[in-house]
C-alpha cells in the first residue's frame, strides 16, 4: 500500500490545528467507520476546505501495491459540515447528514476538510434518526417537543415542554426524560430515560427533515 506523500505531508500541521480547535474527539475507529457509534456525538465539527469544489469520500482498505486512499464517487461540497474522529494516517472517519437524508459514515482525507465553527441549527421542526423522530414547536412563548422512538417491536413516545438554553436541550413529561445539545446542523441526544419498552431510547445523532 502506498500513501500519497501530499496527504502524508499535511498530517502534522492538521493534527496541531485539530488539537488546538477540539478539546476531545472520538479516536479513529479500528473496527470500521459506522453510523451507530455514539462517540461521534463529540466528534470535531469540520467543513470542506476553501478552494475544494468536491471533497470525495475515500476507501482506505487498499491492497499492497495500490495507491491509497482510493477516491469514491460520493462527495461533499463547500458548506457541508461533518462530525469527525481524530486523524489517523492522513484520514478521518466522518459522519455526515444532510437535511432530509439519513446519516452517512465514511472516510475523508485531511487535504479536503478542516475544523469549523458553524452556527447551530434552528430547533423548530422535525429531526430524525433511523425510525426515531423529535418534533419541536414554539408554543405560548415556550417550546414543546413530541417524539416517537422504536426498537424492534418495542416503542416509546414523548410529549412535553422543552427547554433550550445555550444550545443545551432538556425535556420531560414526568416519566420520559431526554437531554441533548445542538452541534452545528446536528441535534445530539445524550441521555434518554424511561422512554418506552425494552431498549427503546432517543439517544443518538439527529438530522433535520
Amino acid at each position: 500500500m502506498r500513501v500519497s506523500t501530499g496527504i502524508a505531508g499535511m498530517t502534522a500541521a492538521v493534527m496541531m490545528l485539530f488539537a488546538a480547535t477540539v478539546e476531545a474527539a472520538p479516536p479513529f475507529p479500528a473496527d470500521g467507520c459506522v453510523t451507530y457509534d455514539q462517540a461521534f456525538a463529540d466528534g470535531a465539527l469540520m467543513t470542506v476546505r476553501p478552494g475544494v469544489k468536491r471533497a470525495h469520500f475515500v476507501d482506505i482498505s487498499c491492497k499492497d501495491g495500490e495507491d491509497c486512499p482510493k477516491e469514491l464517487k460520493a462527495y461533499l461540497v463547500p458548506g457541508d459540515t461533518v462530525l469527525a474522529s481524530e486523524p489517523f494516517r492522513g484520514a478521518f472517519c466522518v459522519y455526515y447528514g444532510a437535511k432530509g437524508r439519513a446519516l452517512k459514515a465514511g472516510y475523508m482525507t485531511e487535504d479536503v476538510i478542516q475544523p469549523a465553527k458553524p452556527k447551530a441549527a434552528e430547533i423548530s421542526g422535525t429531526w430524525a434518526m433511523d425510525d426515531n423522530t423529535l418534533t419541536f414547536r414554539k408554543s405560548g412563548g415556550g417550546l414543546e417537543v413530541s417524539g416517537a422512538a422504536q426498537y424492534g417491536d418495542n416503542s416509546g413516545e414523548l410529549k412535553a415542554p422543552a427547554k433550550l438554553k445555550g444550545g443545551k436541550l432538556t425535556a420531560t413529561d414526568g416519566t420520559c426524560t431526554i437531554s441533548g445539545r445542538l452541534r452545528g446542523p446536528y441535534l445530539v441526544i445524550d441521555e434518554s430515560d424511561n422512554c418506552g419498552g425494552m431498549n427503546v431510547s432517543f439517544m443518538g445523532i439527529y438530522t433535520k427533515r
